[in-house]
């Protein structure tokens, strides 16, 4: 009685005449999806492990309780090792961490900088960049993009006088 009041909450469904009517119609459906699943599941267990159940069109609950026995000492048979254990995934934080500690991912934080102010400095030394000579935000915007674009189209060129179009990262230095 609980699963169906909670399927109801969860569904938005108040009326008991509307709870009756979804749950006959969700659970004649899921029912029917779950059985076909069921007898190709068994199918496919006799084919690979050799385990015969006798069954008909229905299949009983003793009928599954024996084939998860007869699975459960293949198992232990086949040396089979379930990686994650129960049900337990990595968070978002442990995925990050992974990927920035990895090899690749040092290369990456090696070869791009977190810091603008530094390729800003770059600019203002190396492109005799000392003010912006208009004034207002967009302005500032424009020349900014303007100034970004071309220290773009130079280290593009220096990339191609020194013959490094092909490679994108710069290797990791060893001590």
């Amino acid at each position: 009685m609980l699963k169906l009041v909670i399927y109801a909450a969860m569904n938005r469904i108040y009326s008991s005449r509307d709870i009756r009517k979804a749950c006959k119609r969700a659970i004649t459906k899921n029912q029917a999806r779950l059985y076909t699943k069921l007898t190709s599941f068994v199918a496919e267990c006799e084919e690979l492990y050799g385990i015969r159940t006798v069954y008909h069109d229905q299949i009983s609950i003793h009928t599954l309780k024996r084939l998860k026995k007869q699975l459960c000492r293949a198992k232990v048979q086949e040396g089979i090792v379930f990686v994650h254990g129960i049900g337990r995934r990595k968070t978002q934080l442990q995925k990050s961490l992974e990927r920035i500690t990895s090899e690749y991912g040092t290369m990456l934080r090696m070869n791009r900088s977190i810091q603008a102010e530094g390729s800003f400095a770059d600019v203002k030394e190396d492109m005799n960049f000392r003010r912006y000579l208009y004034r207002g935000k967009a302005n500032a915007l424009v020349e900014s993009i303007l100034l970004a674009m071309g220290r773009n189209i130079n280290k593009l060129h220096c990339k191609i006088q020194t013959g490094r179009t092909g490679s994108h990262l710069f290797s990791l230095k060893t001590a």
